[in-house]
């Protein structure tokens, strides 16, 4: 393609000069300009323009008009009004080459439609470095996000809008907003799930006419917060999510040859290409080990109402980036600031000063490399940390420069206000009200006070066994409260419960940890029995014979059986709603034995918009299961006829 459009390029520069020699030469032409040597002039004009419109014009009109002809005045009127119009337009054929490289570069807001026909050669060589920070049951939250484009440069405007479209696609996120020139989501409001800051630095182009070679560094910061602090903490105060950062540097180089409309429009779509696939691919991955964080009722989230800062940190005046209301606080501000020269000094008279007004000092970490305090008064809780370094930058990077007393160091600050006591408690509360969620339930039980902790038991023990967590956490509930026979029998149908459980190692753990405390390891190296599997829910598919169960969407349905040598053999089969429209569910499916697991997932069949079928044959060893699936009606239920076939 590339090679395609740089010979149509050489081929018309050859015949704009072979038409200019012939200009040179002529002497007689149709006189749109009272005389030939006028007109010949105004022909002349058009060439130095490089426009391939006004060649066309000069070839029907100046070339192959004869100069008896009569004129054509509105070939003046045209000309003139073009040779304007190629400084504004980006249109082959109307745009004056030579303005080419110069055209395309207005903002994306001011440009609501693209055009291009050009290829490009690009390479992204990307560091990727992450973190997270979980405690019991931490869920990763992803639903809103916004995007932060610190910069003016159209190259960064445009990844950022690119980069939005590919966030949006991500399974689970509902809403992405774009903010330009450096702009944080509006105060006062809901925080988002997700901030994600776009800088770009050493940007170098070269541009020619329909040619665009280009070097550039982008950095993005991806996170749960505005600021990413090295330091994570949990307490009684810190909801279930997931803390993380995600930070991704990116040396992009490319060369793109044809025409753009808006200037950077493949560079741009490149490099937020491999950022949305990184992003994606990170998310997923804490998305699949912790579980996405569901959703919560209306008063989870706090009224937003605005902090004062104290003011020994008034006193290093802290520039405030954004400032929202959010899960199970009220406030949660977030400032930055810079310290010349040596820091730590200035930083100890600060917290003696905090200290000094009423503040309890919670964590001091005074290392030069990585400052980092912590302080609480009430239910407001203030931490002071050392950014990293951020590369590309324009703007907010630490420099460093060889002489300590000259260098500058960055900080940020969150000022986060929780929910009181009795507010959070009385939240809680409504978790433990029927109709129950068991997963909100697990979510914040650690929160929960002794009373509400002897409510959370109670609903435990009404619940009929559904998975290994609850029941492992029955049973730590029971060893706490020494009833030790009870706590063997949750785990019990915890083990056997976990034979359904494809990523088991987690709880295997726990269970492994409980036994010992039971002082009973024989709980953990036995296979269930047959009566085990019962307990926990799991029906009994005998050889001949099959069962007909019914199911719902996202509802498991678990079976066992047992194979030729005696050992049990567990399977299960989920039904979920599909991406596809011509496939509009999908069946995942788990089989376990002693020694070994598999699974996977497939699509069904359907005739003709038609109730959806399925079918799923799980084969080891010397016994298949096969399950054949079927839609009942139009509803997002399903018959499941289950029966074992000796190989």
């Amino acid at each position: 393609m590339a090679t395609v459009l740089w010979g149509i390029l050489i081929a018309y520069l050859l015949f704009w000069a072979a038409l200019l020699i012939g200009c040179l030469r002529r002497r007689e032409f149709c006189p749109l300009f009272l005389d030939s040597r006028r007109t010949r002039l105004f022909w002349l004009a058009t060439f130095v323009f490089v426009n391939p419109l006004l060649t066309l014009l000069y070839l029907i009109f100046g070339r192959m008009r004869s100069p008896q002809a009569r004129p054509v005045r509105l070939v003046r009127d045209l000309v003139l009004v073009l040779a304007i119009l190629g400084f504004f337009v980006n249109i082959p054929g109307l745009t004056h080459l030579w303005m080419q490289p110069f055209l395309g570069r207005a903002s994306v807001a001011d440009r609501p439609a693209e055009a291009h026909l050009a290829v490009i050669e690009a390479s992204n060589n990307t560091n990727t470095f992450s973190s997270t920070s979980s405690g019991d049951n931490s869920r990763l939250a992803c639903r809103h996000m916004a995007v932060i484009v610190e910069g003016d440069h159209p190259l960064l405007h445009r990844i950022g809008a690119k980069l939005t479209e590919r966030l949006g696609e991500i399974p689970a996120v509902e809403t992405v907003e774009l903010h330009r020139d450096g702009a944080f989501p509006t105060d006062g409001r809901r925080a988002p799930d997700v901030f994600v800051r776009l800088v770009v630095g050493n940007l170098k182009e070269t541009a020619l006419p329909y040619s665009l070679k280009l070097s550039a560094e982008i950095g993005a910061e991806i996170g749960r917060a505005p600021l990413h602090s090295t330091h994570y903490y949990q307490d009684t105060h810190t909801p279930p999510r997931l803390n993380f950062s995600l930070r991704i540097e990116m040396r992009h180089t490319s060369s793109t040859t044809g025409y753009e409309s808006v200037r950077y429009t493949m560079a741009a779509g490149n490099i937020a290409k491999d950022l949305g696939e990184q992003i994606a691919k990170t998310l997923g991955q804490w998305r699949d080990k912790h579980g996405l964080l569901p959703e919560l009722p209306d008063d989870f989230y706090g009224s937003y109402g605005a902090n004062e800062l104290p003011e020994p940190l008034k006193a290093l005046a802290p520039v405030p980036l954004c400032s929202y209301s959010g899960l199970l606080t009220h406030n949660e501000t977030f400032y930055q600031f810079a310290l010349a020269g040596e820091v730590v000094e200035t930083i100890k008279d600060m917290r003696d000063a905090m200290v000094a007004s009423g503040w309890k000092e919670l964590t001091s970490d005074l290392e030069s490399s990585s400052i980092n305090l912590r302080f609480r008064k009430d239910d407001r809780q203030m931490q002071i940390f050392q950014l990293r370094r951020r590369e590309p930058s324009r703007g907010t990077v630490v420099r460093t420069t060889s002489s300590r007393e000259n260098s500058t160091t960055l900080f940020g600050v969150a000022d986060v206000l929780h929910f009181g006591y009795d507010e959070r408690r009385a939240v809680l509360d409504g978790l433990l009200v029927a109709p129950v969620s068991m997963e909100r339930l697990m979510l914040f039980e650690r929160m929960f006070d002794k009373e509400q902790q002897e409510r959370w038991l109670d609903i435990l023990e009404e619940q009929p066994p559904r998975d290994a967590l609850t029941q492992i956490r029955l049973a730590e509930m029971y060893e706490h409260r020494d009833r030790k026979e009870q706590a063997a029998a949750a785990l019990v149908r915890a083990k056997a419960l976990l034979w359904a459980a494809r990523d088991d190692s987690t709880l295997k753990g726990r269970i492994k940890r409980l036994a010992k405390k039971l002082g009973d390891e024989s709980l953990i190296d036995d296979p269930p029995a047959p009566g085990d599997f019962r307990d926990a829910g799991f029906v009994e598919v005998l050889p001949g014979e099959t069962v007909e169960l019914e199911a719902g969407i996202d509802e498991p349905m678990v079976v066992f059986c047992f194979d030729g040598e005696g050992e049990p053999v567990v399977s299960a089969v989920t039904v979920r709603r599909s991406d596809n429209e011509d496939d509009r569910f999908i069946v995942e499916h788990f089989q376990r034995q002693k020694h070994g697991s598999g699974w996977g997932s497939h699509g069904g069949f359907g005739v003709h918009g038609g109730p959806w079928q399925g079918l799923v044959r799980q084969s080891r060893q010397n016994v298949s299961v096969v399950w054949k699936i079927g839609q009942i009606a139009t509803q997002e239920r399903f018959t499941m006829n289950v029966a074992i076939e000796e190989r």
